[in-house]
């Protein structure tokens, strides 16, 4: 569990940085309260809009 749980973290922490959204979804994947990827899926999109003045790596090349 405590794999799993620092997976999750540092996965987390390189999508953040680099605003790419499928490291974002594998990071929850790993987490282990996620229990699938189609569970993750919009809980990712809903972190995302919520928190979009915070991470916005992930919305600047939305703007094409």
């Amino acid at each position: 569990m405590i794999h799993a749980v620092k997976t999750y973290e540092r996965l987390a922490i390189a999508a953040a940085v680099s605003g790419d959204r499928g490291v974002a979804l594998q990071a929850l994947a790993h987490h282990p309260l996620v229990t699938s990827v189609n569970k993750a899926e919009p809980m990712l999109d809903e972190m995302l809009e919520q928190n979009k003045a915070f991470l916005p790596r992930f919305f600047a090349a939305q703007t094409v």
